[in-house]
């Protein structure tokens, strides 16, 4: 049990079937990053639901994960806050906070330098 989240992708965001999703990141108990999502693109909303993320927003991801990883806890704590909730894991700016952010910058960077990512429609969910 715990705070599970994915990203996700359709090639048509019309005809969403679960048989054609192509998973490219999971992360578990990422809580600032899954604050992230709910902020910025669930509207403030933490429902569980499927949200589309536009690509660009995944830009934006990447590039405050770097300057949070880059900083002390007192400036990613401003960048990139955690989110306390039902088993989301520690909220605390330790060794794991800055490995989640380090783990999602190198996926980031894998996904938008991959050219399919350009041609799909992305998707965050998370449950827990």
């Amino acid at each position: 049990m715990g705070l599970d989240m994915f990203l996700y992708s359709y090639e048509d965001s019309e005809k969403r079937d679960y048989k054609d999703r192509v998973h490219w990141i999971e992360w578990r108990k990422a809580n600032a990053i899954h604050w992230w999502f709910v902020s910025r693109i669930q509207g403030g909303l933490d429902e569980g639901d499927e949200y589309p993320v536009p690509r660009e927003k995944l830009v934006e991801l990447l590039e405050l994960c770097v300057a949070a990883h880059n900083a002390d806890w007192v400036e990613s704590s401003k960048l990139m806050p955690t989110m306390p909730g039902p088993f989301f894991g520690s909220t605390a700016y330790d060794d794991h906070y800055y490995w989640e952010l380090g783990n999602t910058i190198s996926k980031l960077e894998w996904l938008l330098s991959s050219p399919k990512s350009k041609r799909v429609h992305f998707y965050y969910h998370a449950w827990w």
